[in-house]
């Protein structure tokens, strides 16, 4: 694994943290940009480098690797918190039990368990993601097993024309099991990550970097005035597409090479990135209790929210690793 990817996971995973903790406007709006996209492009710049290095397809295996790495942890974690809250909903407030109901009639299809996150802030909803990021991965291994080389110019055309598939199914408000139309709508940010390393040489420099987060960040600027309160992937909501896809490309692009030429090593970004699956599943009670049980104000909070997410980290690797990557059982 490149040092310096961890590391820009590790940016993408504590936007997440913070993209949570802080109220939405102003940096809140700024995070939900591009930080799911983000996860998107850094996916693919992965895939590129396993081809790089002579990675031969097999649909068979790499789906069951990314289902064990996804899918299951995915409905581990989902069906434990639903188990909580119908024991919480049954014992405590039966008036919760429709919302418990309707969870569970969701989930088979990759409904993220939101559980009672206003009354108790158990729930793992955020995870929504890791189906979504399922598909569009399942998608781009399909695409590249039936274009295999020398047949890159048929592999960028597919690609491209999925993107363009997605794009319209998105912009549709199509919605799909397992979050497929979000898959669907940043496929193309995939593609984009996997194609980054064509980036020549002389554009990959701090400079460039700049430049195109300040570009994001502008165009992100003019997408809010146009009427929309922020992003928001998971329902759908990008105000005028032009500007979220050129906001979004820029931001990824952007950090891309910030990351690869600035931002090389870093102990604390590298073990956030290598750790981002528990943090994407224990931070969001952590800030229910932080926010309601523990006054302090927004810096603290967010200080002592990533302190404990990564003692949960500690705790899962030491006890029960296989709950964020099943392969380890097989083991």
């Amino acid at each position: 694994m490149i040092r310096w990817i961890d590391n820009l996971k590790g940016f993408g995973i504590l936007l997440v943290v913070i993209g949570h903790t802080v109220p939405r406007e102003g940096l809140g709006q700024w995070i939900y940009a591009f930080h799911m996209p983000l996860f998107f492009f850094i996916s693919g710049f992965l895939l590129s480098k396993k081809m790089e290095k002579g990675y031969v397809v097999e649909m068979r295996k790499d789906f069951m690797a990314l289902t064990y790495r996804m899918l299951f942890p995915f409905y581990f974690w989902n069906a434990l918190v639903w188990l909580l809250t119908l024991l919480y909903a049954w014992f405590i407030n039966k008036d919760d039990l429709i919302i418990v109901w309707d969870n569970l009639i969701k989930l088979p299809i990759g409904g993220g368990c939101k559980g009672l996150m206003h009354d108790t802030g158990l729930s793992v909803f955020p995870t929504w993601f890791l189906p979504s990021l399922f598909c569009a991965s399942c998608l781009s291994y399909f695409i590249i097993k039936f274009t295999p080389p020398p047949h890159s110019m048929r592999r960028l055309l597919f690609m491209g024309l999925a993107s363009i598939i997605g794009l319209g199914i998105f912009l549709l408000q199509i919605k799909l099991p397992f979050k497929c139309n979000i898959s669907m709508g940043c496929f193309i940010f995939l593609v984009l990550g996997f194609y980054s390393y064509k980036l020549k040489t002389t554009f990959k420099n701090t400079i460039s970097g700049i430049i195109l987060v300040i570009a994001g960040s502008l165009l992100n600027i003019i997408n809010i005035k146009t009427g929309m309160h922020s992003v928001e992937l998971v329902h759908m909501v990008i105000g005028n597409p032009m500007l979220f896809y050129l906001s979004a490309g820029s931001f990824c692009i952007g950090f891309y090479i910030l990351f690869e030429t600035l931002l090389r090593e870093s102990s604390l970004m590298e073990y956030l990135g290598r750790n981002s699956m528990t943090i994407m599943i224990f931070h969001y009670p952590i800030i229910y209790f932080v926010k309601n049980y523990i006054i302090l104000d927004i810096i603290s909070q967010l200080a002592l929210t990533i302190l404990l997410v990564c003692v949960c980290c500690i705790i899962v690797n030491k006890i029960m690793p296989w709950s964020v990557n099943f392969k380890q059982l097989l083991k």
